[in-house]
């Protein structure tokens, strides 16, 4: 089982799209798991000995934590702009 973490800046929709894949994603957002209110350190440090991914799309992210001492793997989604 692969276990994913969703930030809360995501679409609630994406959770549902992401088990869709594949039976062995287990997918939590960070409000389910009451960790909304937690700073990125927090959560980070709380999430990697629960989960293998953590999904978000803070581009600040990698500024604010030092991702590569982290457990937990980090994917950062960026939407492509529709307008150009």
């Amino acid at each position: 089982m692969i276990k994913i973490l969703m930030d809360e800046c995501l679409p609630k929709k994406l959770k549902y799209r992401i088990e869709e894949l594949d039976s062995t994603f287990f997918v939590k957002t960070t409000p389910q798991m009451g960790w909304a209110s937690f700073s990125n350190g927090e959560l980070l440090s709380v999430a990697e000995g629960e989960f293998d991914f953590f999904i978000t799309s803070d581009k600040n992210l990698s500024f604010q934590q030092s991702i590569p001492s982290s457990s937990i793997q980090v994917v950062l989604m960026k939407a492509q702009d529709q307008y150009l």
